[in-house]
């Protein structure tokens, strides 16, 4: 038998060279030991805050959100808590009056109730976003993509509005993206897996290593049609090709750095290549690309050349493909439920009185979390 890969084991039983555990941190909240990387823990210049003791929040959901529900301020549209709002960056926030309104009784943020249709709400919420853009006070504008993700509270939900992608994680806003694992099934049994690296012009993760093709669901595509556009952009990866791709499920997770809170759900896909394909970036979003064995790609997981909220999705495919196994891994169940956190129903759907059943998990009162 192999030994231990450790993914989750202390650090004394790491592999040897590999990083302190990267994406599985709990952060001191948790009470999790494992420190976070110092570069990650940097006070943002701009906005004075540094994130609340790591960079990913993972484990318990119901903690998680107790976590954000006492330090953060529970962000509404209407009835539907759709996302939080850190401390520091609310006191950048809070002068738009008109448009967020807080109550001091419940500490939520309620977005302008007067505005009532998904149009209204999204020209208004450009409008305000544009003149904190132009103030340069948050980093993640910096990223400013003129790309608008749809905000609801849960995958399938009417949206309530579309947001710049860049703003989305000021609120906490749930994030939906698309990742397609592309391998190699060799004569000898063996597999290989295709990685980029991250154009050094990249907003964010510039120079990292990264999953075959990666990207986030936008407004004004379907599901697939953001697959197949990304495909081809990142990867030139043509139409025959991309007929045998296979949809693997979903990944979701928490994660939080100094621009924001990005609760994340990626759809997984895997797609089986020819030993001939080469991938090829027709974008400039991709420096190059590197086909890996499994050995190393068990080490790249474990590396800080690789973009860690890819993590979790190599992880998922290491386990579904048979090559991480409880076996090997003592901390088998915590990996499993870690990548797959429930976060359709992560946030409370709305004020809950006490002994009122909810059809969703988590109930915006004490006794629920």
């Amino acid at each position: 038998m192999h030994a231990p890969f450790g993914l989750l084991a202390s650090p004394q039983h790491q592999p040897p060279g590999s990083s302190l555990l990267r994406y599985f941190m709990l952060s001191d909240a948790f009470g999790g030991a494992v420190k976070t990387r110092e570069s990650e823990r940097q006070v943002d210049a701009n906005s004075g805050h540094r994130p609340f003791g790591g960079v990913t929040r993972c484990g318990d959901p119901a903690v998680i959100l107790r976590f954000y529900h006492e330090k953060c301020k529970p962000f509404f549209i209407g009835d539907e808590q759709m996302g939080f709002i850190r401390p520091n960056d609310w006191v950048h926030l809070a002068p738009y009056k008109d448009a967020f309104h807080y109550d001091n009784k419940t500490n939520r943020v309620t977005l302008n109730p007067a505005w009532k249709t998904y149009e209204e709400r999204s020209a208004k919420v450009a409008d305000v976003l544009q003149d904190i853009r132009r103030k340069k006070i948050f980093k993640t504008l910096n990223g400013w993509r003129n790309e608008c993700y749809d905000v609801s509270a849960r995958y399938g939900d009417k949206p309530a509005m579309k947001m710049e992608r860049a703003a989305t994680c000021l609120f906490g806003l749930k994030r939906y993206g698309v990742h397609i694992n592309g391998f190699v099934r060799r004569p000898d049994g063996s597999m290989s897996v295709w990685f980029q690296r991250r154009a050094a012009t990249k907003e964010t993760f510039p120079n990292k290593v990264d999953n075959m093709v990666t990207g986030g669901f936008c407004v004004g595509y379907t599901l697939m049609q953001c697959v197949r556009k990304e495909a081809q952009e990142e990867a030139s990866l043509p139409d025959h090709l991309l007929n045998a791709i296979r949809p693997a499920g979903n990944v979701s997770f928490v994660y939080e750095d100094d621009r924001g809170i990005f609760p994340e759900t990626i759809f997984v896909f895997d797609l089986e290549l020819p030993e001939d394909f080469q991938p090829l970036c027709s974008d400039n979003e991709v420096d190059n690309f590197y086909l890996m064995t499994i050995p190393e790609v068990k080490n790249l997981v474990l590396s800080d050349e690789f973009k860690i909220t890819s993590c979790p999705i190599l992880l998922d495919f290491l386990v579904r493909h048979h090559f991480l196994s409880p076996d090997e891994e003592p901390n088998y169940c915590q990996l499993i439920d870690t990548v797959h956190m429930p976060l359709h129903n992560f946030y409370p759907s709305a004020l809950v009185p006490t002994g009122v059943e909810s059809k969703h998990r988590f109930h915006n009162n004490s006794s629920a979390i």
